[in-house]
């Protein structure tokens, strides 16, 4: 067995690991409040700012009660406040959905529900079909469930959406080698990686067995 083979699906799954550790939805990737507290004194705020303050203020106290929830094993509550967090935007700011949808499906890998996982993966690209942290998740997932195919469809569009990532070129280039078994288009993923990186994709490398 290629054990460069081996090494990069190991890979592939701590990164599904790492982003079910919400690696994937940092701050900064989420969009901001229509309104900042930094913007006016509390007192010339009108009510709707106030209101969405309050609410990105409870969002921020949920994400981490269920983190913590999440971190002692206690998956009902976990559960719970992922649920409220979701609802609470669904009347807020509702451009937050699809990452929170993200975050609640990392938590259902976490807790083994794959289904729910999936379910949850989908929402999120229902409300929001260039969702990348979604498309990305929801490639991996895939991949990791054998569904190659599907993997292929998530995976690509994702290329085409942010070429500049190159995690998604690496695991395009381990579907089309290993699984599908289209060395042009693995090797075409593998140029692009390595166009990306500067460096030569030493993984193809198949010496060792």
């Amino acid at each position: 067995v290629n054990t460069l083979y081996i090494d990069l699906v190991k890979r592939m799954r701590m990164q599904l690991g790492e982003e079910i550790f919400g690696s994937l939805t940092k701050e900064h990737d989420r969009p901001e409040s229509s309104f900042s507290s930094g913007d006016a004194d509390a007192d010339d705020l009108l009510p709707a700012q106030k209101q969405a303050l309050r609410n990105d203020k409870k969002e921020k106290e949920l994400l981490k009660l269920a983190e913590q929830h999440a971190f002692h094993e206690n998956l009902t509550a976990a559960d719970k406040a992922y649920v409220d967090r979701i609802a609470l935007q669904n009347f807020s700011d509702r451009r937050k959905l699809p990452l929170l949808w993200v975050d609640y499906a990392a938590f259902q890998l976490h807790s083994h529900q794959k289904a729910k996982a999936e379910a949850c993966l989908r929402e999120a690209l229902t409300l929001d079909m260039t969702c990348s942290p979604a498309m990305l998740m929801y490639g991996m997932f895939l991949m990791n469930e054998e569904r190659h195919a599907e993997a292929e469809v998530m995976l690509q569009a994702l290329a085409d959406l942010e070429p500049e990532r190159e995690c998604v070129w690496e695991l395009l280039w381990l579907l089309f080698d290993f699984y599908l078994e289209d060395p042009e288009k693995a090797h075409f993923c593998e140029k692009q990686w390595e166009a990306l990186t500067h460096a030569p994709f030493l993984l193809h490398d198949t010496t060792s067995e």
